[in-house]
């Protein structure tokens, strides 16, 4: 037996059986002087010195920072960090989408959704730049009192010019209606606006009025300024930093329809205040990954490069009462498995910056397909159950939508995750494990794919435009993001004619062949020999009911009924081509006898069938 050695407290013995029990409450290290000496870096245990046990971790509950910007309220929970309840990103605004990134917060991107302006004088209004434009002019209501109101940075409109004529500007427009947009500008400077391109359908009048729609002094107008053979306009105004304008569009002579309306606002580079399109301006530049911005108001990139991301939209088809995985239905891509009208399109999205775009492992739970919508260890990626993935999608990579003619999105894709990958370039360096584009490489989505498609099932037949906008909340730094959106115009078909009724498809006429089809009833003309018999079958015409046929007549259509059935009976060709020929021959006797039946309608109606009759005899002997 060892030597009895010094007696330690019984609350010592105590805490030491409690660290050697609950491992996962605290911990002990070897030796220590002070108590800075044991900072595990845990912001979730307490540190301490003890002379005897030496350094001593405490679990604690204090407040935290998981890490993800998306929790609010953290704690500290068994020595680690627990995310609190779910940040809320709504920002109250219909015209945006929410999202809430776990490293950013929340993010906010601009729509295309319906929405209302709050004036019943407009109708189809959209959401644009964040808010609410008005429409076309509502019956009843004149051009001033529908004005639409578009944000300061512009953009471009579609619409339609309709009803009766309100206002007239000094270069046309006094018989054709016109639309009105209000239109504050946020700089001073010259403003392009124009009605150039294929959206305008008719030859245009554009106008600019000062401070009231009916009353205010107009400053500008022009009928012209696209270039030849472009029916559209462009006006160059000078423009004053919160001023409001009327912009009008209107119609030469009484010329009416739709339209697209370009607002470009003032810029200039080199004031020190980004403008327009312009990336930054001076020492405007926070939004530039460097942090500096070069003389022509772009942003200069970092010395090893960024990204850039341009998509690509192919192979689009429409399937009518198409069967989709359970998967897809699980993420929200359709809304059944069965009976579902798909819009399927390929997507390519290329990286034709200077440097990788790198995400990085997903850390997502393996298999993925065990763990359908589960968020990965990476929260910006989880696993996808659409068909053909079933591995981890960088959410909220890509916005797939559909726009009518008024530029509202009638259907926005659920497919929002991506895998990205090296596809389209001769190295493959990123994988569905290691996620990525290499600059100069593309990344391929194809149509056949789950989840790669628009459920356009409730969509009425028309035309409309595919739009693929990728980082749509703008979390990527890249040399260009203006060049993120690609469009494709489409149709959707109207659907076909309900299955038909073989017993409602008969026509009564003899010489075609009548039956159903997938696209209804068909009557198909008979031909060969076929076509001579049914032309003399059955009795005399409708309109001769109760007539007093003459009977030579009525003896030559029946002698060359019966030279007719004859030669269907007959073995040998010569044989059947010589009873028709005599079968002719009754029949252009038979239709010089018509012109004595009392009736014209009859006589006319009769003659029509032995006419039909010998001509269809007259082309079986030529081919025969």
């Amino acid at each position: 037996m060892p030597p009895a050695g010094p007696q330690r407290p019984w609350w010592l013995l105590c805490l030491a059986a409690a660290l050697v029990l609950s491992p996962a409450r605290a911990s002990v290290a070897a030796s220590c002087s002070v108590a800075a000496d044991c900072d595990d870096q845990n912001p979730c245990t307490d540190d301490a010195c003890d002379p005897q046990l030496g350094c001593v971790h405490a679990n604690n509950t204090a407040p935290c920072d998981d890490g993800n910007a998306c929790t609010t309220d953290d704690r500290c929970q068994d020595g680690r960090c627990v995310g609190g309840p779910r940040l809320n990103c709504d920002d109250a605004n219909p015209c945006t989408d929410d999202i809430c990134d776990p490293a950013r917060g929340c993010l906010h991107a601009n729509n295309s959704a319906p929405c209302t302006d709050g004036n019943g004088c407009t109708t189809g209004d959209v959401c644009h730049g964040g808010v609410c434009v008005g429409g076309d002019t509502a019956s009843g209501c004149s051009a001033c009192e529908a004005v639409a109101t578009i944000p300061p940075e512009g953009g471009t409109f579609v619409g339609e010019t309709a009803g009766p004529s309100w206002l007239e500007s000094a270069c046309g427009g006094a018989a054709a209606p016109e639309r009105v947009y209000s239109w504050t500008p946020a700089a001073s400077g010259v403003a392009v606006i124009s009605t150039c391109g294929d959206g305008t359908s008719f030859e245009t009048v554009l106008s600019l009025r000062r401070d009231r729609c009916e009353t205010g002094a107009e400053v500008a107008c022009n009928e012209t300024g696209c270039g030849a053979g472009n029916r559209g306009s462009r006006i160059t105004v000078p423009v004053t930093a919160g001023q409001t304008s009327f912009i009008v569009v209107d119609g030469a002579g009484d010329a009416q329809g739709t339209y697209s309306l370009t607002v470009v606002p003032p810029s200039k580079c080199g004031n020190g205040v980004r403008e327009a399109s312009e990336q930054c301006d001076g020492a405007d530049s926070a939004r530039c990954p460097s942090g500096q911005c070069g003389s022509d108001c772009k942003c200069v990139p970092p010395p090893g490069g960024l990204p850039d991301l341009v998509p690509e939209i192919a192979d689009v088809s429409f399937a009518r009462a198409a069967t989709v995985d359970p998967g897809d239905v699980a993420e929200g891509c359709a809304e059944s498995t069965s009976g579902v009208d798909l819009l399927r399109f390929t997507v390519r999205a290329l990286n034709l910056g200077t440097a990788d775009y790198v995400l990085g492992d997903p850390q997502c739970p393996a298999p993925c397909s065990a763990h359908p919508l589960e968020t990965c260890g990476n929260p910006e990626f989880m696993c996808s159950p659409a068909a053909g993935h079933n591995h981890g999608h960088y959410s909220n990579f890509a916005r797939y939508e559909l726009l009518d003619a008024h530029g509202q999105a009638t259907v926005v894709g659920h497919k929002q995750g991506f895998c990205l990958l090296d596809n389209l370039c001769d190295h493959h360096h990123y994988t569905c494990a290691y996620q990525g584009l290499s600059a100069g490489c593309g990344d391929v989505y194809s149509a056949a794919l789950g989840c790669q498609y628009l459920d356009v099932t409730a969509v009425p037949p028309g035309d409309y435009v595919l739009r693929v906008t990728l980082d749509p909340f703008g979390r990527i730094e890249e040399l260009d993001p203006t060049n993120n959106v690609a469009t494709l115009p489409v149709t959707i078909p109207p659907p076909p004619p309900p299955p038909c009724d073989p017993a409602t498809c008969v026509d009564d006429d003899p010489c075609t062949l009548d039956h159903c089809a997938i696209d209804g009833c068909h009557h198909d003309p008979l031909t060969g020999f076929d076509a001579v018999v049914c032309a003399v079958q059955g009795g005399e015409p409708s309109a001769c009911a109760g007539e007093s046929m003459p009977a030579a007549a009525g003896r030559r259509l029946a002698r060359a009924r019966t030279l007719i059935e004859a030669a269907r009976a007959a073995g040998a060709p010569g044989r059947a081509r010589s009873l028709v020929a005599r079968a002719v021959r009754s029949l252009r006797r038979a239709s010089r006898r018509s012109r004595r039946v009392a009736s014209p309608a009859c006589a006319a109606a009769f003659r029509t069938l032995v006419d039909d009759a010998r001509a269809r005899a007259e082309r079986w002997l030529a081919g025969a």
